[in-house]
């Protein structure tokens, strides 16, 4: 955390003991029970390591070439420090760390909009449900220009929540571009509390199939899973398809309450190991007779991680439901929140999670190597080595005797591989031109549709000729970009029906009825309609 530099002389000497104890904290948990006997490499004590910490903290403030910022220099040391543990291991600053807070609290207090920051403008992606910028008209699309008269071009994110987010019950003014309307909009409206939602969507995929999009694990999740789940079951969800693709998780208690919705109570969930006693846990479901019975299948993919595995890993273990898709990240370890004095977060990996057959879901890493971790992230979905992988991975039993394996993520009971599109698809995707078009077109589409998403449904189609059109545009845009418009048409289903989406998003000014577009026709989402069969022929096996 940075400090005045006026204040920056009388606080060094603070600021070196600190990071001095810090620095001693981090090389404690780092070499772990060797550190614990004060013996650490080649016999030297851990007093000898800090005292040549603190020498080289000196020389820096007496002898660099600049004045240094002390904090900025102890930061880094604590950073570099934690680099060399596990790629979980992560100290954050005070600043971060209230925003963090905020994410998984379920609420903030401003005007309640999604947003991008494209061409160096704030574009809304979409007004909260229930949120002040939907009652006073926001919509897909739309562009701030200037907020309380200041111009808000080529804003960065940080000042625009400092801008627009403000307490419950103050005003912000907001100058609007809208395509279609020649003159800019003015919009005063008063913040209020905002919810985060962790359920980006629940909806029925037909008459009795039920579908619900958990995107991150929060304080709310539970209750908003279990309003979700009574919504469906009043119209008549009989089965229930439970998509974690790409959540990456969150809380650990609000794992064990979302697996609790499907699984008896009693029943062991996940249980934690770690160095320290009180670091070894069991968590077991806390339904309480309430556990929903019905065919389950979960759908997810090389971003579902953490909470996210906990789940499906509870359901496969348990029998319960059916897992497809393509294998999960494989992190597997517990972060304890060690608060500093000044704000900032310490978040320390102190145990290891394992699932009731006593998986461990954690991938292997090397200690130190956090680049390879992450590359491994952005690994091609489609590249997935699962089949091979498994030949060399820990083999342990469902409760009805099935085989899984440890030790590299979750590997789903049905192994799916998403479409994989041509770079040329993939450039016109990530392009943006089609939000862009269809906020273009949303104006004549408004006037002919109004708020009948059924008729829009029916009738609007996806052309070619509007798909060369997006190719166009693109081209328009950046005269650079290199798409082949025979890739674009081979791609022509997927692209669609994301072109669909997109139109419906900026006509109803609805994320819902995006989904409510691409949801049904989503290939893993037909193929787990299925799969039910197979769901249920897993759920009776005797255990």
């Amino acid at each position: 955390m940075k400090t005045h530099n006026q204040n920056q002389n009388v606080n060094v000497k603070k600021l070196v003991w600190f990071g001095c104890i810090a620095i001693a904290v981090l090389l404690a948990f780092f070499t772990g029970y060797k550190l614990a006997h004060s013996q650490v490499s080649q016999g030297e004590s851990l007093t000898f390591h800090l005292q040549k910490f603190s020498e080289v903290i000196a020389n820096i403030r007496n002898s660099y070439v600049e004045v240094p910022d002390m904090a900025d220099v102890i930061e880094g040391a604590i950073v570099g420090a934690l680099e060399q543990l596990d790629p979980h291991s992560v100290y954050i600053p005070p600043e971060e760390e209230e925003r963090i807070e905020e994410q998984f609290s379920g609420s903030f207090e401003g005007i309640g909009i999604q947003f991008i920051i494209y061409e160096k403008v704030i574009t809304v992606v979409s007004p909260i449900p229930g949120t002040p910028a939907e009652r006073m008209g926001l919509r897909t699309g739309d562009k701030i220009t200037h907020i309380d008269d200041k111009s808000a071009y080529g804003i960065k994110e940080e000042e625009v929540f400092k801008r627009i987010r403000g307490p419950k019950g103050t005003k912000v003014k907001l100058t609007v571009r809208r395509a279609g309307i020649d003159e800019p909009l003015i919009f005063i409206i008063t913040r209020d509390r905002i919810p985060i939602y962790s359920i980006e969507t629940a909806l029925m995929v037909d008459n009795q199939t039920g579908y619900i999009l958990l995107n991150q694990f929060t304080s709310t999740t539970s209750d908003e899973l279990e309003a979700a789940i009574d919504s469906l079951q009043k119209v008549g969800m009989k089965r229930l398809i439970f998509d974690l693709r790409n959540n990456s998780g969150g809380l650990l208690t609000q794992a064990v309450l979302v697996a609790s919705k499907f699984i008896p109570s009693g029943k062991l969930i996940v249980y934690t190991k770690g160095r320290i006693p009180n670091s070894n846990l069991e968590y077991r479901s806390l339904s309480s007779g309430k556990h929903r019975n019905f065919p389950l299948i979960i759908l997810v993919n090389n971003g579902s991680a953490s909470a996210s595995e906990i789940v499906a890993g509870a359901i496969q273990d348990l029998d319960r439901g059916l897992v497809i898709g393509t294998t999960t990240f494989g992190k597997g370890l517990v972060q304890s929140q060690i608060p500093l004095k000044d704000g900032s977060v310490l978040r320390l990996t102190t145990a290891r999670y394992y699932t009731p057959s006593g998986r461990l879901i954690q991938r292997p890493y090397k200690l130190g190597d956090r680049s390879g971790y992450i590359d491994d992230i952005l690994m091609d979905e489609t590249q997935d080595t699962t089949e091979v992988d498994t030949v060399k991975r820990e083999k342990f039993k469902t409760s009805a005797g099935r085989i899984v394996y440890g030790g590299g993520g979750i590997t789903p009971d049905v192994k799916i591989q998403p479409t994989k599109l041509s770079l040329s698809s993939a450039r016109l995707r990530n392009s943006r031109v089609m939000i862009d078009l269809a906020q273009q077109k949303a104006p004549e589409l408004i006037k002919k549709y109004g708020s009948n998403f059924e008729q829009f449904q029916k009738e609007v189609t996806i052309t070619d000729e509007m798909l060369l059109e997006l190719v166009k545009e693109a081209r328009r845009i950046d005269p650079k970009i290199e798409i082949k418009e025979e890739d674009v048409l081979k791609d022509r289903e997927f692209l669609a029906l994301t072109y669909k989406g997109e139109l419906a998003q900026a006509v109803f000014n609805s994320r819902q009825s995006r989904y409510q577009v691409v949801v049904p026709e989503d290939e893993l989402v037909k193929q787990a309609l299925q799969l039910f069969p197979k769901a249920e022929e897993i759920a009776s096996l005797p255990r």
